[in-house]
């Protein structure tokens, strides 16, 4: 009722107002005109105002868009959800691996950022006044994110030097985890190029993956020198065995490291007059040595005696 003056309500009507429908029991769902007749008092004009009874189905709620599996990396984001029809209102209840998720109470379930803690499988109950629907299980797959793995070329080192933290030195931009080098540290290279590799291994591979990477490296020949002994002989002889030396092995190498060995001659013969005469040094080589030859000197004495100091 709407308009009563003077502080007056219902009991002033002389008989009620009555509001039928032609809706039965048995009606289909539909709309349906409410009349309202009757209703009098002697000081009001009353004007009646109809209405609709609208019947709705009984129908359970039925999914339109079930939720959608995803794989997605540490750190990213996804949302789960769900649309249906029926007869409202709607609640939800979202469940994972079974297990009824508190707060979760919406079409919708979103991750961001997803964690590894939220892998597994979701599905949502939704309910209206005539029960409750379950939905389709959605599989959430959390990837771990890809390591990278930063490592500079090293400078050339010399035969010798053993592999250590100024050549193995990759890094994972601040990922905590390990790294394999092969070769391993404190390996001695022969000269050339090689090829250095390493696998990083993340502390927690659940976050971030194994990772590989791989340098160049040149190891440079190292200086040896061989150097032959200033000898001398008598006229008339032959020349003696010329004695060589070696300078400069590493990695506790000798001459049965080199694949040929030094050899040292002189154009001096029996019939060569006293003088000087060079001693030429040649020949020797390895493959890891760069090898510098340092001649002597034959010094022929004559042999008859000579006064170099008089009374």
């Amino acid at each position: 009722y709407a308009g009563f003056v003077n502080g007056e309500g219902t009991n002033v009507l002389t008989s009620q107002a009555v509001a039928t429908t032609t809706a039965t029991q048995a009606s289909p769902p539909g709309s349906y005109p409410i009349t309202v007749t009757g209703g009098a008092a002697g000081n009001y004009a009353i004007t009646h105002v109809a209405g609709t009874l609208v019947v709705q189905a009984d129908t359970l709620p039925v999914f339109v868009v079930q939720p959608s599996s995803g794989s997605v990396v540490v750190g990213g984001s996804h949302l789960l959800g769900v649309s249906v029809s029926g007869t409202g209102p709607f609640s939800y209840q979202w469940q994972k691996n079974g297990v009824p998720l508190a707060g979760r109470n919406s079409s919708t379930i979103a991750f961001n950022p997803v964690s590894v803690a939220d892998a597994g499988s979701y599905r949502v109950t939704v309910s209206n006044a005539f029960g409750t629907v379950v939905s389709a299980d959605a599989q959430l797959v959390v990837n771990p994110v890809g390591s990278s793995v930063t490592w500079v070329s090293p400078a050339p080192v010399t035969y010798g030097e053993e592999l250590s933290i100024g050549q193995l030195n990759a890094g994972a931009g601040g990922i905590a985890g390990s790294f394999q080098y092969s070769p391993q540290p404190g390996t001695v290279l022969p000269a050339g190029v090689h090829s250095l590799q390493v696998t990083f291994t993340p502390s927690d591979t659940n976050t971030h993956t194994v990772a590989t990477a791989g340098v160049s490296l040149t190891v440079l020949k190292a200086p040896l020198t061989v150097r032959v002994q200033d000898t001398n002989r008598v006229v008339g002889q032959a020349n003696p065995a010329f004695s060589l030396s070696y300078g400069g092995f590493v990695n506790g190498d000798g001459a049965g490291a080199l694949t040929s060995l030094a050899v040292a001659t002189s154009p001096a013969t029996v019939a060569s007059p006293p003088g000087q005469y060079p001693i030429a040094v040649q020949g020797a080589s390895g493959s890891n040595y760069a090898i510098t030859h340092f001649n002597g000197v034959l010094t022929v004495l004559s042999d008859t005696p000579v006064i170099t100091t008089q009374p």
